[in-house]
């Protein structure tokens, strides 16, 4: 078989000297990756910050044009006031809508539907009671109270 030391196989096998540069080298081009990518990353955020400051600087959008006018009396149409913004700057107005001060609506319906929730909630827990197979005093307890929070929340959620 011939003498290992001057065969083909020896020379792959690395000593531990060698095994040391090796990942010493491994750990420099490590290092310098790292540095690049966050260097990189960095680059591009910068990069990014400064062209969606141009980028808004250049780009026109409706709220560049729109207006909010309060105290308008109620019976004012988007008509009526287009035709007025017309004649006043001389311009074509592009679309007039009219907003309405809702919030306490919103806030009523938003109630609303926590109630619904809670009101979902008990009737899947007069479910959950009603498919037990034991009967016992203290289910039908908890069941006659569930059904009394279920009518009061349902008179809650028909309150107008």
């Amino acid at each position: 078989f011939g003498d290992a030391s001057h065969s083909g196989i020896s020379s792959l096998i690395l000593t531990h000297p060698e095994k040391n540069k090796l990942a010493v080298m491994y750990a420099y081009i490590d290092v310098i990756g790292t540095v690049f990518f966050t260097m990189a990353w960095l680059w591009l955020r910068s990069f990014e910050a400064k062209e969606s400051r141009v980028l808004n600087r250049s780009t026109v959008s409706a709220s560049d044009y729109t207006i909010r006018l309060t105290s308008v009396p109620e019976d004012t149409t988007e008509k009526e006031l287009a035709i007025h913004f017309a004649e006043t700057t001389g311009e074509a107005v592009a679309a007039v809508h009219l907003a309405f001060n809702n919030s306490k609506e919103i806030t009523m319906y938003v109630h609303r539907g926590k109630v619904m929730q809670q009101r979902y909630k008990c009737v899947q827990k007069i479910r959950y009671e009603k498919t037990m197979k034991k009967e016992n005093r203290g289910q039908r307890k908890r069941l006659k109270k569930l059904m009394r929070e279920r009518e009061d929340l349902t008179h809650l959620v028909r309150q107008k």
